[in-house]
């Protein structure tokens, strides 16, 4: 188990929490969000390697406590999809923009 504190968007502190029983891991936090279990950003982020929203005493290997907490697990594989989900999104929006404005010079004409 692995607890770290960290503070909100709005400046309130909450608390999350890892926990890996074999191959499963739980991430709870204390976020209405976390609480409403639904998407909560404190635990992606510290997940995704962001500590910066970490508070109080941390270990210096924290995130190498928290890389080993999620190999090999669904959270890891799931996470893994979502990242390149998102990276496919923020590449049609390029495309997008780039055809807009390709659109734009051919109207403009």
């Amino acid at each position: 188990m692995l607890e770290i504190q960290v503070e909100g968007s709005s400046g309130n502190s909450y608390m999350t929490t890892f926990v890996r029983t074999g191959n499963s891991l739980r991430a709870l936090c204390t976020c209405p969000a976390g609480e409403m279990s639904t998407h909560c950003k404190h635990r992606l982020a510290l997940l995704a390697g962001d500590l910066t929203q970490a508070r109080g005493e941390l270990p210096a290997d924290l995130a190498q406590q928290l890389t080993a907490l999620l190999q090999g697990t669904e959270v890891e594989r799931i996470l893994k999809v979502l990242t390149d989900v998102q990276a496919a999104v923020a590449a049609a929006q390029t495309e997008v923009k780039r055809h807009k404005k390709a659109l734009d010079r051919v109207m403009h004409q």
